[in-house]
């Protein structure tokens, strides 16, 4: 079941889940040693979709310092890749932001090998590419 919430409505199991997650797709499978912790997550609605006790597909949303939308942390556990939940969980997200937020701009960091699928929803690049914790990414914008 999808479910939209904020930092104080989420369950501890729950905030488990999404760390624990967070850490095995960011850190260890991507071999990216960085900071997930990043002080944002209380501030952010937490988007997942968790089927009997197991999270299948997360991302969250906060509002930035500049006032636009910004999407992170989006992932699919991985033995849930392959059965069309990236596609859904990022319409659902992007869904969430246009009708909470119809006024603002929705910006990401996409990995470079994937900006491909981020531009199919009409992201574009506003930015040269750049090195952070070790892979390439992009800043794209959707206004």
């Amino acid at each position: 079941m999808w479910t939209y919430k904020t930092f104080d409505e989420l369950t501890k199991e729950e905030l488990y889940l999404f760390l624990k997650e967070r850490s095995a797709v960011f850190v260890f499978e991507q071999q990216s040693p960085y900071h997930d912790i990043d002080g944002r997550d209380p501030d952010s609605i937490h988007i997942s979709y968790i089927e009997d006790g197991e999270l299948l597909a997360y991302s969250r949303i906060f509002v930035t310092d500049n006032g636009n939308i910004r999407i992170g942390r989006v992932l699919v556990t991985e033995k849930n890749r392959g059965k069309g939940f990236a596609r859904t969980l990022f319409r659902n997200t992007l869904t969430y932001c246009q009708e909470q937020y119809p006024e603002k701009a929705i910006e990401l960091n996409s990995e470079e090998y994937i900006k491909d699928f981020y531009a199919s929803f009409g992201f574009k690049e506003i930015a040269e590419p750049y090195l952070d914790s070790g892979v390439i990414h992009v800043t794209m914008l959707l206004e």
